[in-house]
């Protein structure tokens, strides 16, 4: 299965590629969300699960060298909740 050269490897989606090659081209070459979430209420899980990968790549960023001001101004008009896992981050 060919990957972009810059394709972004996580643990989950090394994990998914090794265990199940269908569910990893579904999920990250077709961008496809499956399997479906399975949470109730979905609304709240999507807001939970976009806070999380704002989180996750704001920490990125931070472990690739961006200043933390730049960082941290970018969450300006983000939830409370994102800025408060940012301040504890740090």
């Amino acid at each position: 299965m060919p990957l972009p050269q810059s394709f972004p490897f996580s643990q989950s989606s090394l994990h998914d590629f090794e265990t199940c090659p269908r569910r990893f081209k579904l999920r990250y070459l077709d961008r496809l969300r499956w399997p479906a979430v399975e949470a109730e209420p979905i609304v709240e899980a999507e807001r939970l699960a976009r806070l999380g990968q704002d989180f996750h790549r704001l920490v990125q960023q931070h472990l690739i060298g961006l200043e933390v001001e730049t960082l941290t101004a970018y969450l300006t008009s983000a939830e409370d909740e994102l800025r408060t896992w940012w301040q504890r981050y740090l």
